[in-house]
This record gives C-alpha cells, sequence and structure tokens, in this order.
C-alpha cells in the first residue's frame, strides 16, 4: 500500500539482533590476552644438556640389541642342532610270528619302517622272532606282534593311528596275515633312556648343541677380524 509508512531507521536500529559473546569465550578471551610468557623452565633448559648423552644412549641400545640378536640366535642354531640328532634316533622294532620269514621281509620292512618316521634304513633296528608258539584270539592260526619303541616325540596319538595302518597293510601285503591277526604298540621312551654307541639321545643332544655354539663363535670371530 503507498500510504503506509515505511520504518524508520530508528526503528531498524531498535530491532537489529546484536551479536553476543558467550561468558566462556569472554573468559578464554581473556586469559589469552593476560597470559604471561614465561621464560623456559629448568627441564626445558635440560634438554640441551642431555641431549648430549643421547650418541651414548644409542651405543647402549645397539650392543643390547645385538646381545639380543646373538642370543635368538645362538639358540635358534642349537634348536636344528637338537632335532638333528633326535632326527637320526633308533627306531626298534620286534617282530614275533608263529610262520617262517625269509630275510627278504627284514630288508623291505626295514625301509618301510624308515619312511613311516622319516629316518634312514641304518637308524632302524629290526628284532624278527619267527616260528613262535603265538596263541592268538583264541587259535594257533598265522598271527603276529609288533612292538614300535621310539621316542616319544614319535608316538603321538596321530602318528599311531597312521602308522599302525600303514605298517599293518605293509604286513598283510608281505606276510598274508590279516590286521586283525596282528597286535601293535607303541612304547615311547625318554632321551636318557635310548642309548647307542656308548651316548644317550640326551648324551648326543647336548654334545650337538655345543659343537654348534663353537662353531657360531668362531663365525664371529672370522666377521669381526674382516671388519
Amino acid at each position: 500500500d503507498p500510504s503506509a509508512t515505511a520504518p524508520s531507521p530508528a526503528s531498524d536500529r531498535k530491532f537489529k539482533p546484536k551479536s553476543k559473546i558467550s561468558s566462556l569465550e569472554t573468559v578464554l578471551e581473556s586469559e589469552s590476552r593476560t597470559q604471561p610468557q614465561y621464560a623456559s623452565s629448568p627441564a626445558e633448559a635440560s634438554k640441551g644438556v642431555s641431549s648430549t648423552h643421547s650418541s651414548d644412549k644409542e651405543r647402549l641400545a645397539a650392543k643390547r640389541s645385538q646381545y639380543f640378536h646373538d642370543a635368538l640366535h645362538e639358540r635358534s642354531g642349537a634348536n636344528s642342532a637338537a632335532a638333528a640328532v633326535r632326527g637320526e634316533a633308533l627306531i626298534y622294532a620286534e617282530i614275533k610270528t608263529n610262520i617262517e620269514s625269509e630275510h627278504h621281509f627284514l630288508t623291505t620292512f626295514s625301509h618301510q619302517l624308515a619312511a613311516r618316521y622319516n629316518r634312514y634304513p641304518s637308524s632302524t633296528v629290526i628284532s624278527l622272532h619267527h616260528s613262535q608258539c603265538l596263541f592268538f584270539g583264541g587259535s594257533l592260526d598265522p598271527a603276529y606282534t609288533l612292538t614300535i619303541t621310539a621316542l616319544a616325540s614319535e608316538v603321538q596319538p596321530a602318528t599311531n593311528k597312521r602308522n599302525a595302518a600303514v605298517l599293518q597293510k605293509h604286513m598283510e601285503a608281505v606276510l598274508r596275515i590279516p590286521p586283525a591277526r596282528g597286535m601293535v604298540r607303541f612304547i615311547p621312551v625318554t632321551e636318557e633312556c635310548l642309548a647307542w654307541g656308548s651316548k644317550t639321545v640326551a648324551g648326543r643332544v647336548s654334545e650337538a648343541v655345543a659343537g654348534e655354539r663353537d662353531i657360531e663363535r668362531e663365525r664371529n670371530k672370522v666377521q669381526e677380524r674382516r671388519r
């Protein structure tokens, strides 16, 4: 409507909103203005002095790192030497049967036994007792008993389950005796209770670990001389 009066500038100023600053912002702003600039504290001043010892700390850290590296490397070498000795420990098999067996059976069974226990045939010992008086399951029909003596680590439940099936299958193929007419026993033996060549497995492990350490020390000496 042209007859309506336009609002005066005074009324505009009267209703114009004013921007307000919260009390918290006011306090923060005042603190930022009045906060004094302090000089560096004695602790900060001492940082320059402590930085001079950083090289010494780095050298100590390097020595510690080298020590633990050598210790772990020596331990891993000892484990490999011990594993090599245990991997050559003898596996003893005693077979008793009431039938006559040929010498060919000993050769084939030796290779089968070595394959099952990850050995060379030279690490197997087989004792064969044939033509035995064996009363098995209520009859004198062909039968056998098989006893495997080895380190405890070689006669674990899962390993025994597999080896029993494979070895009895081999016995059936060679002797023609079904698995139902055969009994297999697995006997664990400790490293201190198995010996050959006048040394127990435990003694051989100790010698192998000591020899591995001596070789490692000589290798380190050669490397230090080259440096």
